[in-house]
């Protein structure tokens, strides 16, 4: 099963990389031995000229100051380039043979690979270049200082699977080095089996660079691409002790972009006669950008890895960010206050992700598990010690809002400390109604392993490729065609396709999919509010999941706590006849106050399980407690849990109860019920208890009745008191004989479990 090929014309980092590396070259170019400056110049101007697919023109060569400085005037420099890859394309076209001059998706070209040809050309105008002290000795270049007041540069690519063109052109201004140093660049050889990893020479020498000090006063780029017309202006740029491929400090500094974009659907109908296409138009701008301690080889070397062995992780970024943020579109705007991502570290892993892009670009048919797998190790070995965003700001049609920040921190291959957002507010502008979080936060995210995440992959891929025959509903040939008849299938070379059945693959099991699901360690809400104009408030204090102990994925110890959860009326009627409403207005119960706390705990060593603590807490309505405690638990109803009713042979019930206190609703129901009916309370109290024992009889036995009967009269006289019911047996019962009980003989279940009814005030 092939994966796509890459298309440099479609690959933002492939394409940006040419005129970069295009201008390096251009002062890294490799050099003979040079006694001074002049000689050092000429040179580097010959050696431009012996680079492969680079024309020169130009560069005349003056001294000023006695000799120290060395100018290269009017220097042109063209180079071209061409080059095939190979696309595999899945959907790709194919002449309709019954009507000239149409497609139709698919045909004998889909999936096949197919050749497509790019062409590069850059140009970069250098009308003076000023070295001090500019020197070559032991194939290295240096120069005290070097000044360029001006630079243009034009790139554009051609070609690609869909034949596009991009182009990019550069205007720089006040570009100065000092104590700059680089080596000459090594050959790069011509290798179509590595069209990327062939590139590994160079990329080694540009982390040999050496800069004290750059800068750029100003810069405009101009970017042009299907659909998409962009100028970003840059205020200045500045980068400090650039050495052995690492960055101590870079800042960019106003930078304003304004991006013309076709939309979408209009973009196609463009290609007719119908005129322009209809365009979308957008701003950004940013006051800084700047990146501290910044080590590029090493994300260069880990691109290629290292075959022996792996290597431990070591900084990449100490500090990246980007500091007031803007974007403006016809009818909104998001602005952010910062941006940032900090104490990012790499390891160069064992495998070659250079090795996986040299075959998707040589069009290689490429393995999607190993590919997985390659990419996964890639991936696993980068960790980040934050990432965060701080004062964001949307605003567009008939909403606004605002976050405070969004930070997450603790990233790597095995998972993220915290995600957590804050101080949201959203305001609706029409019905002024508003929404605001105090915080939101996901805690302790364990990703599942590689091998569980392949493992899906493997089976998915293997599914993928199971051939089935083209045409199921053709009829088969009958078994008494006569040999050679118009019903005998094709001998085996008459070309026609083959269809080899193989065994359907199976789905993941259980086991696998489990696997393969992350684990939360928790998530807390706080300060909840959602408010309509002239309505109380929906709030919330806190929600709060705390899952540890896993038998993965799954927790055998979780804590939920819910505090200050306030429902207000209009939320609780449902229209002007509502009865349950108005009924829970009587009781004290609107609005609805709730207040919880609910646990479940695993012992691995005794497998005792408990339902511990369980607390409703209504205000005015009461609090109801439960309590269950288990023996016998396995863990293989976690590992399986397919197959958790086989461990039900070995749990038990040790204890178990359920209690209601504080109810003051009760009082306010007896109350209200017997207004309506005229009855006198204490009479309405005995006609409820006699119901409930009445009821309790018929399931439960005379005898136990009349203890609820007992604790039911005692509670409802004062139901500020607590109303218990508890299972208290000697020994565990088998929770199988439970089961058995409450199916075929629910009064014996009284008995069996020692259950108890009592009332306290």
């Amino acid at each position: 099963m092939p994966l796509p090929a890459l298309d440099p014309t479609k690959t933002r980092a492939l394409r940006s990389s040419f005129a970069t590396v295009l201008l390096v070259t251009a002062f890294a170019a490799p050099a003979a031995q040079a006694a001074d400056g002049r000689a050092a110049a000429d040179q580097w101007l010959a050696d431009l000229k012996a680079f492969k697919g680079v024309e020169v023109r130009g560069g005349t060569i003056t001294e000023e100051d006695g000799g120290r400085k060395v100018v290269v005037s009017n220097v042109s420099i063209d180079w071209s380039h061409s080059f095939d890859f190979v696309v595999r394309d899945e959907t790709a076209d194919q002449a309709d043979s019954t009507t000239p001059g149409t497609k139709t998706p698919g045909g004998d070209t889909a999936g096949k690979p197919t050749k497509s040809h790019v062409e590069v050309k850059l140009e970069i105008e250098l009308p003076k270049v000023t070295f001090e002290d500019f020197a070559e000795h032991d194939g290295l270049y240096s120069a005290k200082r070097i000044d360029v007041p001006a630079a243009d540069i034009v790139m554009d690519a051609t070609g690609g699977a869909e034949h596009r063109t991009f182009s990019q052109s550069y205007a720089l201004k006040d570009l100065t080095a000092e104590g700059a140093s680089w080596p000459r660049t090594p050959a790069i050889p011509d290798d179509p089996k590595h069209p990327f990893s062939r590139f590994k020479p160079l990329i080694d020498a540009s982390a040999k660079l050496a800069l004290k000090h750059w800068s750029v006063g100003g810069a405009t780029i101009d970017t042009v691409q299907a659909g998409t017309r962009q100028t970003t202006t840059y205020g200045g740029l500045e980068a400090r002790d650039i050495d052995e491929g690492r960055i101590g400090s870079m800042i960019a500094r106003d930078s304003a972009t304004r991006a013309t974009v076709d939309e979408p659907a209009a973009a196609e109908a463009g290609k007719s006669d119908a005129g322009p296409a209809p365009q979308q138009t957008f701003s950004l701008a940013q006051k800084t950008a700047e990146y501290r301690n910044y080590d590029y080889g090493l994300l260069a070397r880990s691109l290629f890895g290292s075959p022996e062995t792996a290597r431990a992780p070591a900084q990449l970024l100490e500090y990246g960010g980007v500091e007031g943020f803007t974007m403006e579109f016809p009818e909104a705007s998001v602005s952010i206050a910062r941006e940032s991502v900090e104490r990012m570290t790499a390891a160069v892993p064992s495998v070659s992700v250079a090795d996986l892009i040299d075959k998707a670009l040589s069009g290689e048919e490429i393995d999607p598990v190993a590919a997985s797998d390659i990419l996964m190790t890639y991936a696993g070995g980068f960790a980040v010690g934050r990432v965060g965003l701080n004062g964001l700001g949307v605003e567009g049609g008939p909403a606004r809002g605002k976050i405070g920040e969004i930070a997450a921190s603790g990233l790597d291959a095995s998972g993220i400390r915290e995600i957590a957002v804050s101080d949201v507010a959203i305001e609706e502008k029409g019905e002024k109604n508003t929404f605001s979080l105090g915080r939101f936060a996901l805690t302790d995210i364990r990703f599942p392993t590689k091998a569980a995440i392949l493992a899906l992959i493997k089976i998915g891929v293997a599914q993928a490729e199971v051939e089935t025959p083209k045409d199921e509903g053709a009829p088969p040939a009958p078994d008494d065609a006569p040999d050679g008849g118009p019903d005998k299938a094709p001998p085996a070379d008459s070309g026609e396709p083959k269809v080899q059945k193989t065994e359907a693959v199976p789905d993941p099991t259980t086991r696998q999919m489990l696997d393969a699901v992350p684990m939360l360690g928790g998530f807390t809400i706080e300060k909840v509010r959602y408010a309509t104009e002239g309505s109380d408030a929906l709030s919330l204090d806190r929600l709060a999941l705390a899952q540890s102990a896993f038998v993965p994925p799954i927790p055998t110890a979780v804590s939920l706590k819910i505090a200050k959860l306030e429902v207000p009326e209009y939320l609780l009627k449902s229209g002007e006849d509502d009865e349950t409403f108005t009924y829970l207005k009587e009781l004290g119960l609107v609005p609805l106050r709730f207040d919880g706390e609910f646990g479940l705990k695993w012992d691995a060593a005794t497998g005792d399980a408990m339902l511990s603590p369980f607390r409703a807490t209504v205000e005015h309505g009461g609090v109801l407690n439960a309590f269950v405690a288990l023996a016998g638990v396995p863990q293989s109803v976690f590992e399986n849990p397919d197959e958790a009713q086989t461990a039900l042979p070995s749990i038990s019930v040790k204890s178990a109860h359920i209690s209601l206190s504080n109810a003051e609703a009760i009082q306010r129901f007896i109350a209200a019920q017997a207004k309506e009916s005229g009855l006198p309370a204490d009479a309405l109290t005995t006609g409820l208890v006699q119901t409930a024992q009445e009821m309790v009889a018929d399931v439960a036995g005379e005898a136990f009745a009349a203890r609820v009967k007992v604790a039911l009269e005692r509670f409802l006289k004062d139901p500020t008191g607590t109303l218990r019911f508890e299972a208290k047996p000697a020994a565990p019962v088998p929770l199988t004989q439970v089961i058995g009980a409450a199916m075929l003989a629910p009064s014996s279940l009284i008995g069996l479990l020692s259950v108890e009814a009592t009332a306290t005030r």
